[in-house]
């Protein structure tokens, strides 16, 4: 599978969701042999092996969000999310979602990404309105100068575009 992706139409979509399910299993599968070789060779160390335990953890979750049909998407700068500390309001059929996603306990975290504008529009023009805000679960394994990451969307809208009935 490569590594850069163009979607055009929800059947390629499909077929790259389930390529995406392939492509993890063959990589659980070579981990989880580098881990049988790992604990029968002189001289790896007890870090080593959690490295590759952790991968599997981290690759078998993987594998049950992709399952459970979630998609993943690219990982954005996020912050922490909670409906208690948000300002903006978040349509009813998103925190449905997010509720299903906690449910289902496979991600790490629930995080937002925040959808601001660039920057500051110069001249006499007026700034440019918020971004639309994503809603992804993200799961993680390891720490922050080794790890991995992947991110899932649980939830997209554009505000200016909300209707009261959207917050019922």
């Amino acid at each position: 599978m490569e590594t850069a992706l163009v979607l055009a139409n929800p059947q390629e979509l499909q077929a790259t969701h389930a390529a995406w399910i392939t492509r993890k299993k063959e990589e659980l599968a070579d981990c989880e042999k580098a881990l049988d070789v790992y604990r029968n060779q002189d001289g790896v160390t007890p870090r080593q092996i959690r490295r590759v335990k952790e991968k599997v953890a981290f690759l078998s979750k993987v594998i049950v969000a992709l399952e459970k049909g979630y998609l993943p998407i690219p990982r954005f700068d996020t912050s922490p999310y909670s409906l208690q500390e948000t300002d903006m309001p978040v349509p009813v059929s998103i925190l449905l979602n997010v509720e299903k996603a906690r449910r289902d306990g496979v991600f790490t975290e629930i995080r937002l990404v925040e959808g601001r504008a660039q920057g500051q529009r110069q001249g006499p023009y007026p700034a440019l309105g918020r971004r639309d805000p994503l809603i992804v679960g993200v799961i993680k394994h390891g720490t922050l100068q080794w790890g991995y990451e992947e991110h899932f969307l649980l939830g997209w809208w554009r505000p200016e575009d909300m209707r009261p009935s959207d917050l019922v």
